[in-house]
């Protein structure tokens, strides 16, 4: 599932330093770092046009450790990934493991309660997160929740969709959004 951009335009101002977007996919999101930035994913075939601006590592996320040294990126992006994977606990561990002790990790997951579900990767989930869930899983992991974001409705206005948020965040409306954004720091 791809994902919406409206929550990138609210975070983007993060994107700084060595970053790495941890199952690249299409590179969507991996387009949108700095230039050299890491892409990881077990098929590269979709992200191969862009290696000459970023560097592409083929890795299966399920296989510990991940090809890189500790505190190694001030940005990791993990969106629409953890659901796919054996062990999401073990996979926000190596997150933790190569973030910097100054960096922010982006955890992105698709709201199973959504109204307007993506039913065409549910097959490929072997996980569904509700907000509790994930929230828990984050938090267990050693992570600290600097911020969340909701989507919902769909906007790409900067200002309106930090008020949206605002307003989502202390209600039950958040679990209508089609997933949910954790901006993390480690604890």
């Amino acid at each position: 599932m791809a994902e919406p951009l409206h929550v990138i335009s609210l975070i983007k101002h993060l994107f700084k330093g060595k970053c790495v977007d941890l199952g690249c996919a299409d590179g969507r999101n991996l387009q949108l770092l700095p230039e050299g930035s890491v892409g990881v994913d077990i098929d590269i075939s979709r992200v191969k046009r862009l290696e000459k601006k970023f560097k592409i590592v083929k890795h299966d996320l399920n296989k510990f450790p991940y090809p890189f040294k500790d505190n190694s990126f001030d940005t990791v992006l993990i969106t629409h990934t953890l659901e796919h994977l054996n062990s999401p606990f073990l996979a926000l561990k190596e997150v933790r493991r190569i973030l910097k002790d100054s960096g922010v990790a982006i955890i992105a997951v698709p709201n199973p309660k959504c109204i307007y579900h993506d039913s065409a990767t549910k097959p490929y989930h072997l996980y569904s997160f509700c907000y509790k869930d994930i929230k828990n899983l984050i938090k267990n992991s050693r992570f600290k929740i600097k911020m969340e974001y909701f989507n919902w409705p769909k906007t790409r206005n900067e200002f309106f969709g930090k008020v949206w948020n605002s307003i989502l965040r202390n209600t039950f409306l958040k679990d209508l959004g089609p997933d949910f954004w954790f901006i993390c720091t480690k604890k």
